[in-house]
């Protein structure tokens, strides 16, 4: 699934080309793109000098400040003569496959700007896997008594064979062959050398 809502990108970059106030120099329309969200900035605030963040948008009247802009792009096809661009931004969110509450498009303006952020939709499960996965390794990395003292009979004689293994940990000889391919599986340990002349070798404990 992508990111972000192709659609909602695409309204904000045409509400931020349309509406932004071609007055102020030095300045642009620009994207900053961070894991959990992408910013779309724009020159100059709401046309009335109102805030957006304290608006209803559902009641928001079109205004343009760029009229033969509005125009031209809406010739091309790329906005709606009624001005529904900031409901089509949340609707494009709402309608997602991976949309959950909480990640709806967030409008922002002040006296000089006005601001769309666009939250990453896969970021929280992109997160939740990198936890289980450190989870995962965590768990993985700490070693059971049974383990560190097998460990230990490997470090003191690397040749030790799994007979006698099994008859100084009074194990039966499966259990022994679970516990060492647990600890090869886990990168504690490695046989290196023919399968003759061999011997373990304990890398990590």
């Amino acid at each position: 699934m992508p990111d972000f809502c192709e659609r909602s990108v695409f309204e904000s970059l045409v509400n931020g080309l349309i509406h932004r106030d071609y007055l102020v120099n030095g300045s642009e329309v620009h994207i900053d793109i961070f894991d959990d969200r992408l910013v779309i900035y724009s020159p100059g605030g709401m046309p009335d000098g109102t805030k957006i963040q304290d608006r209803n948008i559902d009641t928001i009247p079109s205004t343009r400040r760029n009229p033969i802009l509005a125009d031209i792009f809406g010739r091309l096809g790329y906005m709606e003569r009624q001005g529904s661009g900031l409901n089509k931004i949340r609707e494009a969110y709402e309608n997602a496959v991976n949309y959950q509450p909480g990640m709806e498009p967030e409008f922002y303006s002040d006296r000089v700007l006005f601001m769309v952020t666009l939250k990453n939709l896969n970021y929280k499960k992109l997160l939740n896997e990198a936890e289980n996965e450190a989870k995962n390794e965590a768990e993985n990395s700490i070693l059971t008594e049974l383990e560190r003292r097998l460990c230990e009979l490997l470090k003191e004689n690397s040749k030790i064979t799994q007979k006698e293994i099994q008859k100084q940990l009074n194990l039966s000889r499966s259990k022994v062959q679970r516990t060492m391919k647990k600890l090869v599986d886990k990168g504690v340990i490695e046989n290196t050398g023919s399968h003759r002349s061999g011997h373990w070798e304990v890398k990590k404990q």
